[in-house]
């Protein structure tokens, strides 16, 4: 990732890009799912997120505007409801930046749950602070989640 990181407000002309990049995140992570292959249930999904939730986009302001990542937060339940990172992106410090914001806009605290076997995303929250509080399955597609929390007091 070359040029700046900016963290913006979701757009009008967001949603296609942030489609792609969920379903390309979401691939990555291995979950089998048959609806987790159409776009358009990313791009149904994240309309929904958008009703209820904060969300925001890391841009890449070179070479030419790259959407790198998003977060949507649910400030009155105090969760970070949603947080993906292009894997292209990986280690370019856009999901350090993104989980910073997070801490930003929700200062008291917040919970948020990740896959299980999403070894990469649970090293991710344990480096940045996040506490794991127990385990359990999806609400919808049943495999194991783990919960966290921060602030860890």
């Amino acid at each position: 990732m070359s040029g700046s990181l900016h963290i913006l407000p979701l757009a009008p002309g967001d949603q296609a890009a942030l489609a792609h990049l969920w379903r390309a995140s979401v691939r990555y992570m291995g979950l089998d799912q048959p609806k987790l292959t159409d776009l358009a249930f990313f791009e149904g999904k994240l309309a929904d997120v958008a009703q209820t939730c904060e969300v925001w986009v890391a841009w890449t302001d070179e070479p030419d505007r790259e959407r790198m990542g998003f977060l949507a937060l649910d400030l009155p339940a105090r969760v970070l409801d949603q947080l993906f990172i292009h894997p292209d992106a990986f280690g370019a410090g856009v999901g350090r930046s993104l989980l910073d914001h997070a801490k930003m806009r929700l200062p008291d605290g917040f919970t948020l749950y990740t896959p299980t076997a999403n070894a990469r995303a649970r090293r991710f929250y344990e480096a940045g602070g996040m506490v794991v509080t127990h385990d359990d399955v999806h609400p919808v597609w049943g495999h194991p989640v783990t919960h966290y929390r921060w602030p860890a007091a």
